[in-house]
């Protein structure tokens, strides 16, 4: 079965792509402190050098608001992966070892780990990325009920990523409540220097011969591992479907000329003052035709009707109320 779909309602901020905002980087200084490296009493500072600032010393100062030598700074907007170091600047210890930067590599972190739940780094030494972390999965798959690209009796839904090595089997999730959401706690090794990537994925009944799009995986972009991760998914991130079906041979009698091989029939449908087309429909091995939109979760009653090579309206509009799950319509 071939399909398509659209919003009707697009909304687009365009507001610091590829960063994000709201992350904290923290140091812990005890060390340096015992080894009389490290002397706020006398005036010594410990500043973050990246690709933020330039990498100029002494710009973004460190603060220990809780006095445990736990030094920390916020930062408003950064890349996606912070690249940085921590340097001690004295006027009194002129010796520090290395003008007072750390001797390690420049730290990789990803800011999705630095927003979330931000480490504790210890000055001068390599912080040990790795971190298993109960990662609760959930996605809804009413939207694919609706398509008929999902029987909840007979099929599964699994997620797999790259924590798994993206076996195709993946992890069976489970819908305990019958409410279309499937759910399942997984372990997950958490890196600091590379995030790990998910996806959902069906597994048709093993009677299943027809048509799955993109053999059941999602469509959509690798999905990424958080400790945020346990929010509602949609699958495909579709998250509500009116599915129009219209007999052929009922929609032959409602054209003067019935269907002719160049005709082009689609859905429109009205929000507020505004109407819009939809897709052309598209014949079916069943005889029927059919196009699928997406409908926005605050929209519960829809206008429709049926628009012939996008001027006649085969039909005078018609509501139908749109419930939470979506909307199967057929017609007539």
């Amino acid at each position: 079965m071939k399909y398509s779909l659209i919003p009707f309602l697009i909304a687009c901020i365009f507001a610091g792509c590829g960063k994000q905002s709201g992350f904290t980087v923290k140091v812990d200084m005890s060390h340096e402190r015992d080894q009389g490296r490290f002397n706020p009493e006398d005036g010594d500072i410990v500043s973050m050098l990246s690709s933020v600032n330039d990498w100029e010393p002494g710009v973004d100062q460190l603060e220990d608001p809780e006095g445990d030598w736990i030094f920390e700074i916020d930062l408003d907007q950064v890349s996606d992966t912070l690249e940085f170091k921590f340097a001690i600047s004295s006027e009194v210890n002129l010796d520090l070892p290395n003008a007072g930067l750390e001797i390690i590599p420049n730290r990789r972190l990803p800011g999705e780990v630095l927003k979330n739940d931000p480490p504790v780094l210890i000055f001068n030494r390599n912080w040990n990325p790795y971190k298993v972390e109960d990662i609760t999965f959930k996605v809804s798959m009413n939207n694919q009920e609706v398509l008929d690209f999902f029987d909840p009796e007979r099929d599964q839904v699994v997620v797999t990523g790259s924590f798994l090595g993206w076996d195709a089997n993946g992890i069976v999730m489970d819908d305990k409540d019958g409410d279309g959401i499937y759910e399942r706690t997984v372990p997950v090794e958490l890196n600091s220097d590379q995030p790990q990537w998910f996806k959902f994925k069906m597994i048709k009944h093993e009677d299943f011969t027809g048509y799955v799009p993109n053999g059941g995986w999602e469509i959509t972009e690798d999905r990424v591992v958080s400790l945020s991760n346990n929010q509602l998914h949609y699958f495909n991130n579709q998250q509500r479907i009116a599915r129009f079906i219209v007999d052929s041979a009922w929609l032959n009698q409602q054209s003067e000329n019935g269907i002719e091989a160049s005709d082009m029939y689609q859905i429109r449908f009205y929000v507020g003052e505004d109407s819009y087309l939809s897709d052309p429909l598209e014949h079916t091995d069943s005889g029927e035709l059919e196009v699928s939109i997406s409908i926005p979760l605050q929209v519960d009653r829809l206008v429709w009707t049926i628009v012939e090579n996008q001027s006649s309206e085969l039909i005078a509009p018609t509501e139908s109320v749109v419930t939470h799950l979506g909307k199967k319509i057929i017609i007539p």
